[in-house]
């Protein structure tokens, strides 16, 4: 099951997917990185680059 999930950063809304288990963002978010680490989630090692200024980072719990 896929959830998306979005956030309010500076005023910009961003969407993320919430999956069983685990999800992704974007690496270059630092703030998101930092609260899905302080709500329990820890990076899988596992990283997609989408483009030069996109990557995307996977978290499980």
């Amino acid at each position: 099951m896929i959830i998306p999930i979005a956030i309010l950063n500076g005023g910009f809304r961003e969407y993320v997917l919430l999956k069983l288990g685990g999800l992704d963002t974007i690496l270059q978010e630092k703030g998101n990185c930092y609260l899905y680490e302080k709500m329990g989630y820890r990076k899988t090692g596992k990283t997609e680059k989408i483009n030069d200024r996109l990557t995307l980072v996977f978290y499980e719990k």
